[in-house]
């Protein structure tokens, strides 16, 4: 779970929702 969110951190911020679903998976 760490690894995506480290590997998309740009995603992660720029898309919030996506973030919930990245830590959610």
């Amino acid at each position: 779970m760490k690894a995506k969110i480290i590997i998309t951190p740009k995603k992660a911020v720029v898309d919030p929702q996506g973030k919930a679903v990245q830590m959610a998976d």
